[in-house]
């Protein structure tokens, strides 16, 4: 190697002054090549994706057909190169976002947290789907009773003082019991000061015993405010409900996180109920659920409205937090479908009601 290289350097001192400057020229746009391609930056692009069908999560046991009920899949790309970044920049179907190191979370975090809210959130929307079916259909129920097991942890992030870990459900704050998330919230508010810790009653793994873990509050500034944080993200959890008609859980996680949860209960409302929600139509949506049918705020709203566009739909239901900044997309994209905005689920059920029938495209 090493005398192949004095022989190249011997060649170049022998050449023309042109060949002397060409070389050079391909050196450096070599150099810029590998720099833009293999440089990264601290930045995230999200882009459009894809329409899942909700119901791979679940088969419930009926004849009813399914229809075209999606959840909208987007695509995010960490700490990308200068090249995917200069793209992305004059890409006005992509979003750039900072990353925050200390609140971002590895390829394996995010993968675990989208997992375990997902799982969340198709119990959620089984639970929703029963209870508004056996409304119309007594032969439809659903067992309610006792289903909230607590909160479970989905991450935890960089700056937090804790012995919690990723999966444990917790079922005490401070010896204090609680019903839903917002309760949990409220017990974890009532100690104020900075290095306070937080006892919590765990259950950690497939053990029934409960252990005792804690987490300190940590005082810190995000978006110019200060606030206490615990640096740990949670999610309700609830027992996979007793109905009839039976389902069975499939754990298909093609499509993870909690965002698409409105959809999944209206694909499994439709499966149960003995007429067609859809009207025929092409019908997506964003929006996570609760058990008791409350529709929450996503992210990459602009991405998920242009996937729609990229599919054309007919309706697009998207949670009231998002609507404006929904909206706003749908115009730049030159949006062609209908955009509702909906707070609960049965806003969805009301919307559908005065649609007209049409064949199915």
């Amino acid at each position: 190697m090493n005398t192949l290289f004095k022989h190249l350097i011997g060649k170049i001192k022998e050449a023309t002054l042109l060949k002397k400057i060409l070389f050079i020229i391909i050196i450096a746009i070599y150099v810029f090549m590998m720099v833009i391609c293999f440089k990264k930056v601290n930045v995230e692009v999200v882009t459009p994706g894809v329409i899942n069908n909700p119901l791979s999560a679940v088969t419930i046991d009926t004849e009813e057909e399914n229809k075209y009920i999606g959840t909208i899949g987007i695509y995010t790309y960490k700490k990308i190169s200068l090249i995917q970044y200069w793209l992305s920049k004059n890409d006005d179907q992509m979003t750039l976002y900072d990353i925050n190191e200390s609140t971002n979370l590895s390829s394996k975090e995010e993968l675990n947290q989208g997992i375990i809210t997902k799982d969340n959130s198709v119990i959620n929307a089984l639970i929703v789907a029963y209870r508004e079916a056996a409304k119309f259909d007594s032969n439809i129920t659903i067992n309610e009773d006792e289903l909230y097991k607590g909160v479970t942890v989905n991450a935890i992030y960089k700056y937090a003082k804790t012995d919690l870990i990723v999966g444990d459900l917790i079922k005490t704050v401070n010896g204090e019991t609680f019903k839903n998330l917002s309760e949990f919230n409220q017990l974890c508010s009532k100690n104020k000061n900075e290095h306070d810790y937080i006892r919590f009653s765990v259950i950690r793994g497939n053990t029934e015993k409960e252990i005792e873990c804690y987490a300190n509050i940590i005082e810190r500034t995000v978006n110019g405010e200060k606030g206490k944080y615990l640096g740990i993200s949670v999610d309700d959890s609830y027992l996979a409900p007793v109905t009839n008609p039976t389902y069975t859980i499939n754990n298909d996680h093609t499509s993870i996180g909690p965002s698409g949860g409105a959809m999944t209960a209206l694909a499994f409302y439709n499966k149960l109920v003995s007429f067609d929600v859809t009207r025929g139509k092409k019908i997506v949506g964003t929006g996570t659920i609760d058990a008791y049918g409350n529709i929450g705020r996503i992210g990459g709203v602009e991405q998920k409205i242009v996937t729609a566009i990229n599919y054309k739909v007919d309706i697009f239901f998207v949670d009231a937090y998002d609507y404006e900044d929904a909206k706003k997309a749908y115009n730049k994209h030159s949006g062609n479908f209908e955009l509702v905005p909906v707070t609960v689920f049965s806003d969805i059920l009301d919307y559908l009601e005065k649609v007209q029938v049409t064949e199915a495209k």
